[in-house]
């Protein structure tokens, strides 16, 4: 838009204070914010004054979906200007704590009530905007709502089909909680493995894109728990969870685990290429076929490494 103040001023006059708007006003707020965030950004402040009064009493829930959608849209806005504004300086600087009490407000109804609606839109939305509140509301906010919020996540993925935006929310909780350095998490690494795991023990289709990024969304999940916590995540794909499970889905997935690392963090893994090597060994013999093709795409990652001139390498 070549005046974006002006459509902002004409937005705001058809929301009121106090009443919910039209749907498609909520709807091109949040479209607007998105795709001119340094324009809008500097004005969220008025527009959370509305939306805010008005959060509680929606019950509709094709409007707690556009509400929800459009909330996580103004917090990406504001992330893009944040980063934008680091780089020039001539754009006007923001406040660290902007936002940060209104998002809280709006994080409370979100989790308290809209994430456990009858409608998977209105869930999957919610959980993904959540997922970008994490990044606004203060640090001690965060840390006090991250178990139960955690929880939360973890519920969705056994209820729905539809995962991608779960595990969009859950990216974006597991990098903020490991950029804050909170140990809340350290609890619940093994659950979050576990509950993500049977994303990966099967290709998706790739007729279906949505499949295709979630299950590139899981492994970055994992990528992004293997930078704090890697001994935990090296014993989940070795052991019980993984390469010794009984039973060949669990393998598969670890070696898709295993691929994914091996490729990502040359750095990390540095202290680890003898015992991954060692342990993968326990394949050598396997007998199903998809658990051989995936293992067999972990020697061509670890051989590109020069993982295999470690003891049992050349086995």
């Amino acid at each position: 838009s070549r005046y974006p103040s002006q459509v902002l001023d004409e937005l705001l006059n058809r929301f009121s204070a106090g009443m919910v708007p039209y749907y498609f006003v909520i709807k091109t707020l949040g479209d607007f914010a998105s795709a001119h965030s340094i324009a809008v950004t500097p004005r969220l402040g008025e527009i959370m004054s509305k939306v805010v009064p008005v959060l509680g009493s929606i019950n509709q829930e094709s409007f707690r979906f556009v509400f929800a959608l459009s909330l996580g849209k103004f917090c990406e806005g504001l992330l893009h200007y944040q980063a934008e504004a680091k780089l020039d300086k001539s754009m006007e600087p923001l406040r660290p704590d902007v936002l940060q009490s209104e998002m809280r407000s709006c994080f409370d109804v979100l989790f308290t009530q809209w994430l456990q609606s009858r409608e998977a839109k209105t869930r999957l939305a919610t959980v993904e905007a959540l997922g970008y509140m994490c990044k606004v509301v203060s640090a001690d906010d965060f840390e006090a709502n991250l178990l139960k919020l955690i929880n939360g996540v973890l519920a969705l993925y056994r209820r729905e089909q539809e995962l991608l935006q779960v595990t969009q929310g859950l990216c974006m909780i597991l990098e903020t909680a490991l950029n804050t350095g909170t140990r809340v998490l350290e609890s619940m690494i093994v659950p979050i493995m576990q509950a993500m795991s049977p994303t990966l023990q099967r290709i998706p289709s790739y007729d279906n894109p949505q499949q295709v990024k979630n299950f590139n969304e899981v492994l970055r999940c994992y990528e992004i728990i293997a930078r704090s916590f890697m001994d935990e995540v090296v014993s989940f794909v070795l052991h019980r969870e993984g390469f010794e499970n009984p039973q060949p889905l669990p393998r598969r997935a670890a070696c898709h685990i295993l691929k994914h690392l091996v490729t990502r963090l040359v750095e990390e893994l540095k202290g680890h290429r003898g015992l991954l090597v060692a342990g993968a060994k326990v394949l050598a013999n396997e007998t199903d076929l998809k658990v051989r093709k995936a293992f067999v795409q972990v020697i061509i990652a670890m051989a590109a490494k020069n993982y295999l001139v470690h003891e049992g390498g050349q086995a």
